[in-house]
C-alpha cells in the first residue's frame, strides 16, 4: 500500500468561480472620478516636492570648487624637492656631532 494511491482529505479549487470584471453581491461600486483625484494627488505632491526642494549650486560655483580642487591635486602630485643644504646630506665623521657613535665607548 503507497501513501499515493489515497484520495486527499480536501479538495482544493484552483479556478475562481467568479470573473475578475465582476463584483461580489453586495460589494459597492467605486465612483468613476476616484482615480483622477488620486492622479491629482500624486502629481501635487511631486509639484510640491521639487518646488520646496533648496536651489542648487549656480554654475560659476561649481567651475569655482572644480578649479579649487585641480590646484590642490595638482599641488599634491608635484614632487617635493628636498630644502636641505647638500651639506648636510654628506656623511659626518665618526665621534662628530651627527656623525655615527664610535665604536668602544
Amino acid at each position: 500500500m503507497t501513501a499515493h494511491a489515497d484520495p486527499p482529505a480536501v479538495a482544493v479549487d484552483a479556478h475562481d468561480t467568479h470573473a475578475a470584471d465582476e463584483l461580489l453581491p453586495g460589494e459597492p461600486h467605486s465612483p468613476a472620478w476616484l482615480p483622477l483625484v488620486g492622479s491629482v494627488v500624486f502629481l501635487v505632491a511631486i509639484v510640491l516636492f521639487v518646488a520646496t526642494r533648496p536651489p542648487g549650486k549656480t554654475a560659476e560655483q561649481l567651475s569655482r570648487e572644480s578649479q579649487i580642487a585641480a590646484q590642490e591635486r595638482a599641488e599634491r602630485m608635484r614632487p617635493k624637492t628636498p630644502e636641505a643644504p647638500a651639506a648636510a646630506m654628506a656623511p659626518s665623521a665618526p665621534g662628530a656631532p651627527g656623525g655615527a657613535p664610535r665604536k668602544g665607548g
